[in-house]
């Protein structure tokens, strides 16, 4: 598990929220309340991921290269872009 960004739970507001690439896909879990959701696997819409990336403030760069790759083929920026 690649932790990507930790904030304030926002289902018990006790926790906090770890936004995490695990295998399978991304997701967001809470360990104090045990919220759990998926954000994105592969399969999905890459526009989907893009638009979590910018809407939860995560560097593209945190990502694994294949996933930067993906993104890159999306949006023609060249993969050195991205990092």
């Amino acid at each position: 598990m690649k932790v990507l960004k930790v904030k304030k739970c926002t289902n018990c507001s006790l926790g906090k929220m770890k936004i995490a690439l695990e295998s399978g896909g991304l997701f967001i879990t809470c360990d104090s309340c045990g919220f759990r959701e998926l954000l994105w696997k592969p399969g999905m819409m890459i526009g989907k991921l893009i638009h979590m990336l910018k809407r939860e403030e995560i560097d593209e760069s945190k990502l694994p290269v294949c996933l930067r790759k993906i993104i890159s083929d999306a949006t023609l920026k060249p993969v050195e872009a991205l990092e």
